[in-house]
């Protein structure tokens, strides 16, 4: 068998990082951590259905100007099931992340999320009462608040809203 990985993809993977775990909500959240505490920090955030490996080879290439820590939501991955989930709670998960990773101490993280992960970390930006840098979405989609996902999704006998962000 041929080895087709790229050699910055094997050196990226051999990156040290220490895998830790968090009880936010009553459920255990597990996340992963890479590169010096003196840096400031980013919370990497994966799509639904995924996990934080999905950033293992990504993470270390940001370690030359970041912290970095990648978060396994509720759900998915390492991290305990829930019987309810909503955007609040993902929300509050990726900020006790980057909490309980040190990140407000240094300063003010950047949360980085794709897909359903970036609705998310855009939705802990708004959430959160500690000032960020900023949000960071990859391929999430971005709607106006008056959006209505129902008339949009084949749940429309549903009438719970998508999302309630309490009138903000």
């Amino acid at each position: 068998m041929v080895d087709s990985h790229p050699d910055w993809f094997k050196e990226a993977l051999s990156i040290k990082k220490i895998e830790k775990s968090i009880n936010v909500e009553g459920g255990l959240i597990s996340y992963q951590q890479w590169g010096d505490e003196s840096k400031p920090g980013i919370v990497l955030v994966h799509g639904s259905g995924s996990h934080s490996h999905w950033w293992d080879f990504i993470a270390p290439l940001l370690l030359e100007d970041f912290q970095v820590s990648a978060i396994d939501l509720s759900g998915m991955g390492e991290s305990h099931h829930r019987e309810d989930y909503s955007p609040e709670l993902y929300a509050q998960e990726i900020l006790s992340v980057a909490e309980d990773s040190g990140f407000f101490n240094i300063g003010k993280p950047i949360i980085c999320g794709h897909s359903m992960g970036g609705f998310m970390s855009a939705t802990a930006g708004y959430l959160s009462e500690k000032e960020l840098t900023g949000v960071i979405m990859v391929d999430s989609p971005i709607r106006p608040p008056t959006y209505d996902c129902l008339l949009y999704t084949s749940d429309a006998a549903d009438d719970t809203p998508c999302v309630d962000l309490g009138g903000r």
